[in-house]
């Protein structure tokens, strides 16, 4: 059975993005993006909410033959990775080996790990609370008590249900 992987991406002191809701800031360097990349090569399928869709989906086509080999290493393993979109306001989706669900159904995700032969990354639930936030101009990571009784209560979901 696959692993489900849930990661995020926040600065030392917190924050996931700008501002202005960028996180342009953060570009890795060559070392960084080569590790990163070896953390993704066993992902096969990739769940996200409408924004960080938005801000991956340019790795479908961009130019790639004056970048470095780090950034073409990334696009081939984003480009070979199924995409599943959560989102209810976003119209349709333009890449490649992607579907859009308007609900994040967990019995769905499920079956896709019993299923899927590689790794899954579910980032549905923590953008979607993100997501609540940011309406509320909240541009903060989320962490601390509240943070922790999530995660704690999400592991305790998933350690009762013998087939996750």
């Amino acid at each position: 059975m696959a692993q489900l992987i849930y990661s995020a991406i926040a600065s030392l002191d917190g924050f996931i993005e700008d501002a202005d809701g960028n996180f342009d800031w953060a570009a890795p360097d060559e070392e960084v993006h080569a590790f990163v990349n070896d953390l993704e090569r066993p992902v096969g399928t990739y769940l996200y909410g409408r924004r960080m869709y938005e801000t991956m989906a340019v790795w479908d086509t961009m130019p790639l033959d004056d970048e470095p080999d780090v950034m073409r290493d990334f696009a081939e393993l984003w480009r070979a990775a199924d995409k599943v979109v959560y989102s209810r306001t976003l119209a349709d989706v333009s890449t490649r080996r992607t579907r859009l669900e308007r609900e994040l159904d967990v019995d769905a995700v499920r079956q896709m790990k019993r299923d899927s032969a590689r790794d899954n990354r579910l980032n549905a639930w923590l953008y979607h609370r993100n997501a609540e936030h940011y309406r509320r101009g909240d541009h903060r990571a989320w962490d601390g008590p509240e943070y922790e009784a999530w995660l704690m209560a999400k592991r305790a979901e998933i350690a009762r249900d013998a087939d996750l």
